[in-house]
């Protein structure tokens, strides 16, 4: 029986790695760890089209390196960092002579164990953590090459569907990423499945502080809209991470069977919460998007907008265009409700 032919790498010959800094003095050893990690990165371009990836930057100084990547629309990249956690890779859609191009940036002691000679879990999931951010490079392709003139085509139809689609977009990088690559590392979603459940917990007693101060006064609406939009796309964010993990595991035929009745108690469990329903829901939000065989236009993300208007109505926040301008409406409502 014949093999089927290995695709070619789709890695560009000009893509780079830029190694800033080192843990030891031994630049023979940095410099080899620069090599390995291209070298795998083109096999796995194999599989995933890395054809837009431009450079990979390896810093020791994640936030710095972050911060000189200008974005799409000269964006600011700031890395995730709440009391639950700090992020330390991201991979950044760039334009580069009129052309879309992926930057990946990296906190090096995230990956640094992926060379070890001896198989252990912090190997495994630096291994991980780095495919994780080739399927976004790979998805940003995809999105690029298929989206009806490009992915710098996309447009928002006003001031607040762009800030719901930028709430809620987070679920669908994340849930693609992570579940694509559970299986490299089974159990690393048991942590983001307990992120989410500690973030769904904390919300609820944190947006009645939140009203408690708006409505005192000591808190303005501006503060409490920021607030309260950070904390929803932290939360889609964390739904994307442990619902891919999660589907992951379970659509899986290699992964155990008793890991995946964990997956689906330890997920069960938050479904029984008082916002718990974020789970069903955003799951079906989520499959049209999971499903495409290619961008059709942003309207995909209208299921998914609908869930995080109704989270933000459970917090008493409802939002409406006027004028072309967004508004947001907080009700102030009884001490009870407190």
């Amino acid at each position: 029986m014949d093999e089927e032919p290995v695709p070619p790498p789709s890695l560009p010959a000009g893509a780079a790695i830029e190694l800033r800094g080192w843990h030891t003095e031994d630049t023979d050893v940095a410099r080899l760890f620069a090599n390995r990690l291209m070298a795998l990165t083109s096999d796995y371009s194999r599989w995933l089209d890395l054809s837009r990836l431009s450079r990979i930057i390896l810093s020791y100084d994640y936030r710095a390196a972050l911060a000189e990547v200008q974005g799409v629309g000269g964006q600011p990249n700031i890395a995730t960092s709440n009391e639950f956690g700090d992020g330390a890779a991201m991979a950044v859609l760039t334009e580069v002579d009129g052309e879309l191009k992926s930057v990946l940036v990296v906190w090096t002691p995230l990956i640094v164990r992926m060379f070890d000679e001896e198989d252990s879990l912090e190997k495994r999931i630096s291994v991980q953590s780095y495919v994780h951010e080739l399927v976004h490079v790979d998805d940003q392709a995809f999105l690029d090459k298929t989206y009806p003139g490009g992915a710098s085509a996309m447009r928002q139809r006003d001031e607040r569907h762009g800030a719901l689609l930028g709430i809620v977009a987070p679920a669908h990088a994340e849930f693609s990423a992570t579940s694509r690559t559970a299986n490299m590392e089974p159990t690393t979603g048991f942590e983001f499945v307990g992120l989410l459940k500690k973030a769904i917990l904390d919300v609820i007693a944190d947006v009645r502080l939140q009203r408690r101060l708006y409505r005192v006064g000591t808190l303005k609406l501006e503060g409490f809209w920021f607030w309260i939009e950070e904390r929803c796309r932290f939360i889609f964010q964390s739904l994307g991470y442990a619902l891919g993990h999660a589907h992951g595991i379970l659509e899986s035929d290699d992964a155990d069977e008793e890991i995946k009745e964990r997956y689906r108690a330890a997920v069960g469990e938050i479904e029984g919460m008082e916002l718990g329903w974020l789970v069903s829901e955003t799951r079906s939000a989520l499959r049209p998007l999971a499903l495409q065989a290619q961008w059709t236009g942003l309207e995909v993300f209208d299921p998914l907008i609908g869930v995080a208007e109704r989270l933000l109505n459970t917090f008493g926040v409802f939002t409406r265009l006027e004028n072309d301008v967004l508004y947001v409406d907080i009700p102030l409502t009884g001490w009870n409700d407190f």
